[in-house]
């Protein structure tokens, strides 16, 4: 019995001369230690006439005691990724000499079977596991060759399909659209309500559409955000809102608002008056330092009436007692709730004359 490697080379050779007077015998061989290759064994029986058999076929074994060596693909989803599709993609590629098949298992987050590709007899193969809902998926890959070698040792990955935008809303301090507020600063809270949040992002223009600030939080956890943009100058400003969750979905659904900051002073001068005996009747006038200054409305008096918006105003008031002197006190607000005002003393002329 002869035993030889793929390259014809007799590796073991085994003589055994049997029982002469026997008229059946039955040989027994263990070619042991042998490397990992390809063999092939021939048996040659020869009598005591020198009659040979040669008949038996030549039969081909391989040896195979390594095991073989998986690896995840490039197209593989990673271990603990979200992905924002309704499938999960599974490449692998498998190192070994005589590769029989490959199993991949997808389980749920409850451990139960989902679907499993086996008998894969590619080297490198991609599995597209569709069809799925929104959940936490649990990778499993088997290696197995033709030896009966086979290889679980494969990292198990953990993807979470996710095709959901997230959720936000404005919180109740977040300043309200097209408002006009007294400080250097401008408020606003989002709050989240989503399973995978990963970050949110608000942005605050200036009136020529230049991003000023900006401000990312990454804290996955946190039902609200709440951010304040400090230190900015009388203008007009703009902030939007992006909400992202690990998957990549993203929502900006949550409307633009616009502020503006109005922190300069304004005056109010109250100018001559135009009486008559019974009535008197002056401009209220405003003079702002700064140019988002807008006054709100009609200014009030302590007495009497104003009428008219913005700048000048009118200040009047009549059945009045001739050559008499009134004290009028006018305040102003702008749009931010500033306020500013004057006091002046009006006379009425002198009783019998005519109005000057």
């Amino acid at each position: 019995v002869s035993l030889m490697n793929a390259s014809s080379a007799i590796v073991r050779s085994n003589l055994s001369v049997g029982n002469i007077t026997a008229r059946n015998s039955s040989l027994y061989l263990n070619f042991t230690a042998l490397a990992d290759g390809v063999y092939f064994v021939n048996v040659t029986v020869n009598d005591s006439a020198g009659h040979i058999n040669y008949s038996l076929q030549t039969r081909t074994f391989i040896v195979d005691t390594t095991f073989p060596v998986p690896s995840y693909g490039q197209q593989s989803d990673g271990n603990n990724s979200f992905v924002k599709r309704s499938f999960v993609l599974v490449n692998v590629s498998v190192i070994d000499a005589n590769f029989n098949f490959t199993n991949v298992t997808l389980n749920n987050a409850s451990g139960n079977l989902n679907q499993t590709a086996v008998n894969r007899t590619a080297i490198s193969q991609l599995v597209n596991f569709t069809g799925l809902l929104d959940g936490v998926y649990f990778v499993n890959v088997t290696v197995n060759d033709s030896a009966g070698n086979f290889n679980s040792t494969l990292l198990h990955r953990t993807v979470t399909v996710d095709t959901v935008n997230p959720a936000a809303t404005y919180g109740t301090v977040t300043e309200a659209n097209n408002s006009f507020v007294s400080r250097g600063s401008v408020v606003v809270n989002v709050s989240m309500s989503y399973t995978n949040l990963n970050s949110t992002n608000v942005t605050l223009y200036n009136s020529s559409g230049t991003a000023v600030r900006s401000n990312v939080s990454y804290n996955s956890t946190a039902p609200s955000f709440y951010v304040n943009f400090t230190g900015l100058s009388d203008g007009t400003y703009f902030f939007n809102v992006t909400v992202n969750d690990s998957a990549g979905n993203l929502n900006m659904s949550l409307p633009t608002r616009t502020i503006t900051v109005e922190t300069a002073s304004f005056s109010v001068a109250i100018g001559e008056s135009s009486s008559t005996d019974t009535s008197v009747s002056s401009s209220v006038t405003v003079t702002a330092s700064g140019s988002t200054t807008v006054i709100n409305g009609t200014c009030t008096t302590n007495r009497g009436s104003v009428s008219g918006t913005g700048s000048p105003q009118t200040l009047s008031e009549s059945s009045l007692t001739c050559s008499t002197t009134y004290t009028y006190t006018v305040t102003c607000l702008d749009q931010a709730g500033n306020s500013a005002g004057a006091t002046k003393d009006l006379t009425t002329i002198g009783c019998g004359s005519s109005g000057g």
